[in-house]
C-alpha cells in the first residue's frame, strides 16, 4: 500500500509540475505568485521534499487559475487543458468524492504503519 501511495502522490505532483511548466511558471516563487500561495506550501506539494496530499483549495487554483482538467490532474485522463473554462458548470462533486476517497485511504495506510513509519529526517 505504501508504495501505491508514493506513486499516486508522485504521479499527481508530476502533472501538479508540467501543468506549471506549461503555464511558463519555472520556479516556486513564480507558482506561488499565480496561486496566490506561499512559497512553503509551493515547495511542499510541488518539489518533492514530503510525500503530501496537496489540498483541495491548492488543486482548485492549478485548475483555475491556469486551465487545467480537474480530471487530468487529479487522475491523468483526458486532456491537461481546457479552452475556455466555464467554472459555473463544472461539478467538482465527483472530484472531491475521489479526492476524500484517496485522503481516506492514506489516513488508513499511515495508520496501518503505526510504529513503522519511516523516518522523513537523516536515518543512520
Amino acid at each position: 500500500m505504501e508504495g501505491n501511495l508514493t506513486q499516486a502522490v508522485n504521479s499527481l505532483r508530476g502533472r501538479i509540475q508540467a501543468a506549471c511548466e506549461n503555464a511558463g511558471l519555472s520556479t516556486y516563487q513564480q507558482i506561488a505568485d499565480a496561486l496566490d500561495e506561499s512559497y512553503a506550501s509551493v515547495r511542499r506539494y510541488v518539489g518533492g521534499f514530503e510525500d503530501r496530499i496537496p489540498s483541495l483549495p491548492f488543486i482548485i487554483k492549478i485548475c483555475e487559475r491556469l486551465s487545467i482538467s480537474p480530471d487530468w490532474l487529479l487522475f491523468g485522463r483526458g486532456p491537461m487543458q481546457h479552452g475556455e473554462v466555464d467554472w459555473a458548470r463544472v461539478s467538482f462533486r465527483q472530484v472531491v468524492i475521489e479526492y476524500a476517497r484517496r485522503i481516506s485511504m492514506f489516513a488508513d495506510a499511515v495508520e496501518a504503519m503505526g510504529p513503522n513509519i519511516p523516518n522523513q529526517g537523516n536515518e543512520s
